[in-house]
């Protein structure tokens, strides 16, 4: 409906938490990020919504073997489980939000180790 009464350029398009179809803006930062070890080298990732995010990439860091993150999904949802973690890996995880104006900051980067 808003596509019917708001020209592509209008700005009160954001006061929806949406983008300006015409000149989008970059997500906001996703605030909150945990990991909740599920068992048998698996870890639930689960975050935050940022204004204007349209998708997410979730980036992973196995501490000691990687040297830098890897994007390793990119879930439309709030959540992702990582799977096939070796047990008693430190890993260091993030998320950024993103949408068709490209990537919003990076979330704060969680390290932790892998439960069994």
């Amino acid at each position: 409906e808003l596509r019917d009464l708001l020209t592509p350029a209008d700005p009160r398009w954001e006061l929806f938490g949406l983008n300006i179809p015409a000149n989008p803006s970059l997500p906001e930062a996703i605030t909150s990020l945990t990991l909740t070890a599920l068992g048998d080298g698996q870890e639930l990732a689960e975050w935050s919504y940022a204004v204007r995010m349209e998708g997410t990439r979730l980036f992973l860091k196995k501490v000691g073997i990687d040297t830098e993150f890897i994007n390793v999904a990119d879930p439309k949802d709030l959540d992702h489980v990582l799977k096939g973690l070796t047990p008693g890996t430190t890993i260091s995880v993030f998320v950024r939000a993103h949408n068709a104006a490209g990537d919003g900051p990076a979330s704060p980067t969680i390290t932790k180790v892998v439960g069994a």
